[in-house]
């Protein structure tokens, strides 16, 4: 049997909710708290930001009333009604920036199949006037500046590790391999690098993340003489197919 959305799913300016059923009993459950700028944000800089997210809840919503919908159907067939706990989705953002211009903020993504949840996490820096997005390079002034952050980010991790988890050498070289330059954002105190938990810990835990304070990173907290000219654009990240959501 199908699934079907007994109650038709809702898009609030950037909040996405629906249930989804298959005869009588729910399958899954959808919620996405999608960012928008608001308050007078009508530059078209900030055009540019709010029509990302909402391209964004478009491609959550799509996802989860497709092949997870299906996942959790299948799941159901397989436990029968007595055994079967609806699946969930929730997507949540955390601004953590939001000055000089800058706007810094992540994104959670939790699945879960009623027993075990999995989350992912992806970040975004943005210039507001322009709507452009603000890498780890243009901050750090090079390949240079972001090995050197990587470096203070894997001993800063290193102090962090559990008595019980030892910070071995493979481990280490891990990190080192698995990091991405798109997985960061700022707050004030200092630049967030972070791993995503699924290529370092069960994925139940969360992501990594270790803060390197602006002074250690050799930036000023303004980060004011760290970005290139205003004049200097990139293009707009863009998500590959699946690789925000957890458990694809």
């Amino acid at each position: 049997m199908k699934p079907t959305e007994k109650k038709p799913g809702t898009l609030s300016r950037a909040t996405y909710e629906a249930t989804l059923y298959q005869g009588a009993q729910p399958t899954l459950t959808l919620r996405a708290n999608i960012f928008r700028l608001g308050g007078g944000h009508h530059s078209p800089g900030a055009r540019r930001v709010n029509a990302h997210y909402q391209a964004l809840s478009r491609r959550l919503a799509r996802w989860g009333k497709g092949p997870l919908s299906r996942r959790a159907a299948a799941a159901k067939r397989r436990a029968g009604p007595e055994g079967f706990s609806p699946y969930g989705m929730t997507v949540t953002h955390q601004v953590t920036r939001a000055a000089g211009g800058l706007l810094s903020l992540y994104h959670d993504h939790t699945e879960s199949d009623g027993v075990r949840a999995a989350v992912c996490r992806t970040a975004d820096t943005w210039r507001l006037n322009t709507g452009t997005p603000v890498t780890l390079p243009m901050l750090c002034g090079g390949g240079k500046g972001v090995k050197k952050l990587l470096r203070l980010a894997l001993q800063e991790a290193e102090r962090q590790a559990p008595s019980n988890v030892p910070f071995t050498a493979p481990y280490r070289k891990a990190l080192r391999r698995r990091f991405r330059r798109d997985r960061f954002y700022l707050t004030d105190e200092g630049v967030a690098l972070f791993w995503e938990a699924k290529n370092t810990a069960p994925a139940e835990t969360g992501p990594v993340t270790v803060l390197i304070p602006y002074e250690a990173a050799g930036l000023e907290a303004d980060l004011s003489d760290a970005l290139p000219a205003e004049g200097t654009t990139e293009k707009a990240p863009r998500q590959k197919k699946g690789r925000l959501f957890a458990g694809t």
